[in-house]
């Protein structure tokens, strides 16, 4: 990653940090106002309640809150003078950069869990839990990998010291969203959350975009492994312009895509149109038809997902 690319990345986070220290009246409340009845008045002034430490807001919105014994602020600013907010940015720059060969907590109790799927291939998981799922306990087999990956996520999110990593790996899993418990997209969603989001969680947009549109579970969940031809599919198109990059805030409806107006970008002020149409819906739509899923089906090459 680019100098540029990691400062940009700290200091929108730092940044949030910042806000999130000084909106800690948004969890703590402050003091009750005094009642306008005479009797209330005569009352001694309660005291305003206090704000907890800025680790504690830390770890509540940087993390999946404090864990006794987790995380002691003071380990990541030693050095003489440091403030609170020099510990802070420690922390977030530790959190930035992750060993996940040290993470002993989380890694004794995934072991423990002797997990089956969470280390297979698309390939293997495909093979072992698509082509093998038969017989009276095909759905079990089917559904053994969403279900490992939900527990696992749940030891993480507990018990991981990369705790940043696990609040971006819901963000980004709630924002290319698909549902693991489709009986298509259950079999490779260790694929889809190790291999597409985990991967990606912390690396480059573009790149990221790339591996959900050509991921198996996305391909399935919007329809995009089905559109062929003519009678071409927007769902995922649509998704895409809506959801996953430009907004529905820049949706301008049906219109002639040559007369969107056009600002300057931001960067090389080179012009860019200010929205998007139905029409630029179906063109990505059209881009993208024939991307498939090889499930042995429709002229596909191969059967293995």
């Amino acid at each position: 990653m680019s100098d540029r690319s990691a400062w940009g990345r700290r200091a929108a986070l730092q940044t949030g940090a910042a806000l999130a220290a000084s909106g800690a009246s948004l969890l703590w409340p402050a003091a009750p106002a005094l009642a306008e009845a005479p009797a209330r008045r005569a009352q001694p002034q309660e005291q305003p309640a206090a704000l907890p430490s800025l680790a504690l807001i830390a770890l509540t919105r940087l993390a999946f809150g404090p864990r006794p014994g987790q995380f002691d602020f003071d380990t990541f600013a030693a050095r003489p003078g440091a403030t609170d907010a020099d510990k802070l940015y420690d922390f977030i720059d530790w959190q930035l950069n992750p060993n996940f060969g040290d993470d002993p907590d989380y890694l004794a109790r995934r072991t423990a869990a002797g997990f089956a799927t969470l280390g297979k291939s698309l390939p293997q998981l495909w093979q072992d839990h698509v082509r093998n799922a038969t017989g009276t306990n095909a759905n079990n087999i089917r559904l053994q990998p969403v279900r490992e990956t939900r527990a696992d996520t749940l030891l993480r999110a507990v018990y991981s010291r990369w705790q940043l990593v696990e609040v971006l790996v819901h963000f980004w899993h709630n924002h290319f969203s698909v549902y693991g418990w489709d009986s298509a997209i259950a079999p490779v969603f260790v694929h889809y959350d190790r291999d597409v989001i985990r991967a990606n969680a912390l690396g480059n947009f573009r790149t990221f975009i790339e591996a959900v549109a050509k991921s198996t579970a996305m391909l399935f969940y919007l329809d995009n492994a089905t559109s062929q031809g003519a009678q071409f599919n927007e769902n995922f198109a649509r998704e895409l312009c809506e959801l996953h990059t430009l907004g529905a805030e820049n949706y301008l409806g049906v219109g002639n895509p040559m007369a969107v107006n056009q600002i300057p970008a931001p960067h090389d002020g080179q012009p860019i149109n200010e929205g998007y149409v139905d029409n630029d819906v179906y063109e990505v739509a059209r881009c993208l038809t024939g991307w498939r899923v090889n499930d042995g089906t429709g002229g596909a090459p191969g059967n293995d997902g």
